[in-house]
């Protein structure tokens, strides 16, 4: 928790270097945002700049690791690992 926390605060220190290397502080802070919860909000923002200040090819190449996963979260329901609990609330039983 606490080296989650010091991550989290390098990160928001870092953003003072995003006007200077961008697409690099973007790119560092997204492979380290997979080991600390805290790291999202810099990890954003850092993505943000990129977007607005470099070319669609340049925030493609840097975006792409960010939605990676995202096929993983909104996968069908219909999926067997991610189906709903059979209870008796739910009409199911």
């Amino acid at each position: 928790m606490i080296a989650d926390q010091i991550t989290g605060a390098l990160a928001c220190t870092a953003l003072f270097w995003r006007r200077r290397w961008p697409v690099q502080l973007a790119v560092a802070l997204l492979v380290t945002g997979t080991f600390a919860h805290l790291m999202t909000g810099p990890t954003l923002i850092a993505l943000f700049i990129v977007a607005a200040h470099r070319p669609v090819r340049t925030t493609a190449w840097v975006s792409a690791p960010a939605f990676a996963p995202l096929p993983l979260f909104v996968a069908p329901p219909y999926l067997p690992s991610r189906a709903a609990p059979r209870t008796a609330s739910s009409g199911r039983a």
